[in-house]
């Protein structure tokens, strides 16, 4: 018997949230004493009607997609289940849905004589299996699997993923399938040295053109970030493989396409110094680099963006992780102008000061502004859901909202979109880990509605200005926020009692505007710090006092 259980254990902090609702879904099966349920992604359609897929424990204790609709309000409207005929682990892993309400799941079912095969599934929107679009390779012990789907603007399917070749690595693998579930093409791309690739993410230009990004590996270690574009009639037109400067680990998780046909990217790149840095890049339509930034961290360490938007006037917007001095992890979220100039980067750190990492955006479309997710460590020792506002103009962080049960469980977050009314729908997965020797994980879904507000997009400042930090005293979060009349090369210093650097928050050339920027001073001591702006021929410098 499925359980479907709506608690309302929401804690909002800052700026109040309304019409929120949660769904806590779980199966219990009669054989099955641990159930084992996880949300892998979630698509919102025209009116506010939600839809969630991942996979759940059938009483067979395999392994079924699963395919939950909710109605605006948090009413579950109808659930499926998907077992490939094998009986064994399925499992959802992206989802679309068309202008009618028909929706469709990509991810992997096993089925008979073979290992796991790619599948598309088109369900209506009332719930009935329209079709099942199959995909397996000549290799029938290996694995496939869709990874990522998204839909044009006559209904066609694109899928991508990755498929094992005969020689036992995988490649990237494009689909496009139409309306009736026909597949029209299929495509597979290995990279220069053929060991394994992979399909991360996919968009389609409104030109029809189709975009992928993924990784080839080099070696069997090493991986290089994957571009590719097809035509929309199935012609490679033209692809990339990105090595780093360390000749390491390279991989892309997101891709976008504006209205021009230009293509970004975000993942991460490993440098020259063996460091691990958020890499972001922009195509023309024709393949040409326009630019490609690098950001690392002011730990110096390891930082990955996870997720990327672009708004209307080709701002860029990722979120990953940065770590710190100590290797904890915290939110990043960074703004790139059209031209790949830096605009601001924000950094959450958590209430339990360890390790939060945010793994998906989105765009607020009546506003303009920014929502991000991801997990972040609580005070109860726990991964809670955390979920930020940003303004676009200037990355304050307008609201922010943390989920998690109480019943000291695991809130694992992994996928974020906002409706067109404006409504942020999170789902993600809680694992209850109190008196139980094994996991039993559910799939949770949340939804926010913080309401309209304005974008505060950058208004051009009369003069340069570095305003006091806020909060101060702090402990250890504070806020810089620092004008500039005209486009600037700014550099940001924080300075101790000595004089000696502490932190170069920003080095960059930076537009006209309002900036604000964070810093985590959780790795230094308490006292008396300085803070220095650097903008053209302006100077100035302010006192913060760290108190611990």
């Amino acid at each position: 018997m499925k359980k479907l259980i709506i608690t309302f254990l929401f804690l909002t902090i800052c700026s109040a949230s309304y019409s929120q609702w949660i769904s806590n879904f779980s199966n219990t099966g009669s054989d099955v004493n641990i159930s084992d349920a996880k949300g892998q992604a979630v698509t919102v359609d025209y009116n506010d009607f939600s839809y969630v897929t991942g996979y759940l424990n059938e009483p067979t204790g395999n392994n079924n997609i699963v395919l939950i609709k909710y109605t605006p309000s948090g009413d579950t409207v109808w659930v499926r289940t998907f077992n490939g005929n094998a009986d064994l682990n399925d499992k959802g892993l992206d989802v679309c849905v068309d202008v009618n309400g028909n929706v469709y799941v990509t991810g992997y079912a096993q089925y008979q004589g073979r290992s796991s095969d790619a599948v598309v599934l088109k369900y209506s929107s009332n719930g009935n299996l329209l079709w099942v679009n199959q995909y397996s390779s000549t290799n029938s012990s290996a694995d496939d699997a869709g990874t990522a789907i998204t839909i044009d603007n006559y209904n066609n399917i694109y899928v991508t993923g990755y498929t094992t070749n005969n020689d036992g690595y995988t490649d990237i693998f494009v689909r496009k399938i139409g309306p009736s579930g026909d597949a029209l093409w299929t495509k597979t791309k290995d990279g220069e040295f053929h060991f394994d690739a992979e399909g991360n993410a996919i968009a389609v230009s409104g030109a029809g053109s189709i975009y992928v990004t993924g990784f080839f590996s080099s070696s069997e270690l090493n991986t290089n970030i994957a571009v590719l574009k097809y035509s929309s009639s199935g012609n490679l037109e033209w692809y990339k493989e990105i090595n780093g400067s360390g000749n390491s680990e390279d991989k892309a998780w997101g891709i976008v396409v504006d209205e021009s046909d230009n293509a970004y990217i975000t993942g991460y790149s490993t440098t020259s110094a063996g460091n691990i840095d958020c890499y972001t890049a922009r195509f023309s339509a024709s393949g040409v680099l326009l630019w490609s930034r690098l950001f690392n961290g002011s730990g110096n360490q390891t930082d990955k963006a996870w997720g990327i938007v672009v708004d209307t006037d080709e701002s860029v917007y990722i979120t990953g992780q940065t770590a710190s001095v100590n290797s904890n992890t915290d939110f990043l979220t960074v703004k790139y102008s059209s031209t790949g100039s830096m605009l601001w980067n924000s950094i959450y750190n958590g209430t339990g000061n360890q390790e939060d990492v945010s793994i998906g955006i989105d765009i607020l479309p009546n506003e303009n502004n920014i929502v991000v997710t991801g997990k972040s460590w609580g005070t109860s020792n726990n991964f809670d859901f955390a979920t930020i506002k940003y303004i676009s103009g200037t990355g304050n962080q307008s609201q922010i909202s943390i989920y998690g049960q109480s019943n000291n469980s695991q809130d694992i977050p992994t996928d974020i979109m906002s409706s067109r009314h404006g409504h942020v729908i999170v789902t993600g997965y809680g694992v209850n880990i109190a008196g139980v020797n094994e996991f039993d994980s559910f799939i949770s879904t949340i939804s926010l509605n913080w309401g309209s507000e304005i974008s505060n997009e950058p208004v051009i400042p009369e003069d340069f200005m570095l305003y006091q930090n806020y909060p101060n005293p702090f402990n250890p979060v504070t806020n810089f926020r620092f004008a500039i009349k005209v486009n600037s090369h700014v550099k940001l210093t924080v300075f101790d009692m000595l004089g000696r650097v502490v932190d170069i928050l920003a080095d960059a050339e930076l537009e006209a505007g309002t900036h604000n920027i964070t810093f985590n001073a959780a790795n230094l001591p308490s006292g008396i710090y300085f803070y220095k702006l650097e903008a053209g021929s302006y100077s100035a410098v302010k006192k913060m006092t760290l108190v611990k």
